[in-house]
């Protein structure tokens, strides 16, 4: 290898380092694979407040499902990603998701009603003893 090839080689593996170093004193989520995974890298305490974000459909027929995201085309973390936006306008944010259900399972239930809600476990040195839901938003079919 050339003392050139060597020096740009070093300098990569440096320059690396170095983005490391600063990702993990100074970044955030966002900076990944060069800044810390916020879930990877705290403790969580063993008494507390779990939160786990759900959907629940009601069909023409009556039948109440709890919905996947999965049926929406979409992963929890992009909709947990725009909870913000509930404050505006939180029926517009499940309809969009309803939309977004009709388009990427046609022929799946229709929906005449949709709640958007978060089950929220009460933890005691870990272990859930009891649990709380919270409605976030509602849509209903016109």
């Amino acid at each position: 290898m050339t003392a050139r090839g060597k020096i740009a080689r070093l300098s990569v593996a440096a320059l690396t380092l170095l983005a490391l170093l600063l990702g993990t004193i100074v970044g955030q989520d966002d900076h990944f694979p060069f800044g810390p995974l916020r879930m990877f890298s705290i403790k969580n305490e063993l008494d507390g407040r779990v939160r786990s974000l759900e959907i629940e459909g009601v069909t023409e027929s009556g039948e109440v499902l709890l919905v996947s995201f999965e049926e929406f085309g979409l992963r929890r973390a992009d909709v947990e990603g725009q909870l913000g936006k509930l404050e505006e306008a939180p029926e517009d944010v499940v309809e969009a998701l309803r939309r977004a259900a009709e388009r990427f399972t046609p022929g799946g239930p229709t929906f005449v009603r949709l709640r958007l809600f978060e089950r929220i476990f009460v933890l005691d040195n870990g272990t859930p003893v009891d649990q709380q839901i919270e409605t976030l938003a509602v849509w209903r079919s016109p």
